[in-house]
């Protein structure tokens, strides 16, 4: 599997990496929120929308966070 990374802004999707693991993915998302946003997002909640896509809500919003799982072999 393959763990695809955005962050939703005023519905903008920025790709933000790709993973092989769904951990990988995760540390990649609260490394955002500290250095980037700097907001801490250890609180979001997981929500699955459907089989293959991942939404974590961060409570703001207009910023959100997506991971597409695909079948794809990684790129990177």
């Amino acid at each position: 599997m393959v763990y695809k990374l955005f962050q939703v802004t005023n519905e903008k999707r920025i790709d933000k990496g790709t993973f092989e693991y769904l951990d990988q993915a995760m540390a990649e998302y609260h490394r955002v929120c500290r250095d980037e946003i700097v907001f801490q997002g250890w609180l979001a909640e997981d929500k699955i929308i459907s089989e293959n896509l991942i939404r974590i809500d961060t409570g703001n919003n207009s910023i959100w966070f997506e991971i597409e799982v695909t079948k794809d072999e990684p790129t990177e």
